[in-house]
């Protein structure tokens, strides 16, 4: 409720102002509040039906195929460099050189690993390191790990909830994602 109780007050004070004759630079800060807002209920919607497809019996219906997990943590690692690059974090991907065949969702593992690399980046103090790993053997897997703060060994099992969210400095985030990330990974046997 409360990015859509933000946005709709923002929204009005926007037409209050203007009917009162507020000129651009009174108006567009407001504005770039409201977008940014928009963008936090997105991403919020987004989730929420993620979720609801990541569900067992929803993933009953999904169809799997074919597909290379490292391709896909190639393709979706380059995707946050750019953000990386702006915290001052590198990215390293180390991948072997031949396909990791997998049978999956390619959606929902791309959404899996943007989930745990935007934990990644967002928590992170910045000036360090994030490497993707993709091991085809003994078994084909995936590994986000940084060098970050990480989350404290006694609050792990409850950030996997649903809502549960481990920083709460006002940081933007649901408290879905991990539970997101979970639902998919034991979906796809992880």
């Amino acid at each position: 409720r409360s990015p859509l109780t933000a946005l709709k007050l923002n929204m009005e004070q926007v037409l209050q102002d203007v009917e009162a004759g507020a000129d651009n630079e009174t108006v567009e800060p407001m504005l770039r509040e409201c977008a940014r807002g928009v963008e936090r209920v997105t991403r919020l919607s987004n989730q929420l039906l993620l979720l609801a497809r990541s569900e067992p019996d929803a993933m009953a219906n999904t169809p799997f195929e074919r597909l290379d997990l490292a391709a896909l943590a190639r393709s979706v690692g380059a995707e946050w460099v750019p953000r990386a690059l702006q915290r001052g974090i590198d990215i390293g991907l180390d991948v072997p050189p031949q396909p990791v065949p997998v049978g999956g969702n390619p959606v929902l593992l791309a959404e899996a690993l943007n989930n745990l690399l935007d934990n990644a980046i967002k928590y992170h103090p910045g000036g360090g390191r994030i490497a993707i790993e993709v091991q085809a053997q003994p078994r084909a897997a995936v590994r986000i790990a940084d060098d970050g703060p990480g989350i404290p060994p006694a609050l792990r099992e409850p950030a996997l909830k649903r809502f549960f969210r481990v920083d709460r400095s006002g940081s933007e985030g649901s408290g879905l994602g991990l539970a997101i990330v979970q639902e998919i990974v034991r979906a796809h046997g992880g």
